[in-house]
């Protein structure tokens, strides 16, 4: 799968043979932010969810 984008931030997301589940890291931040879905539909979704989440975070951090 490509590097995906959204609200600035990247991830490369894969698929683990292995395991039958893609999985992927929001990159260039500090922090570690992953995400993963066993539906290659979705994954795009739960790489959103991450960000967004991570942005809450950040901005309860900040108060």
């Amino acid at each position: 799968m490509d590097v995906e984008e959204y609200k600035g931030y990247i991830a490369k997301v894969q698929y683990s043979e292995d395991e039958k589940i893609y999985h992927g890291r929001i990159e260039g931040i500090d922090d570690l932010v992953t995400f993963e879905s066993s539906d290659e539909e979705k994954i795009i979704e739960e790489f959103h969810a991450a960000v967004d989440d991570y942005l809450v975070f950040c901005d309860e951090m900040r108060r």
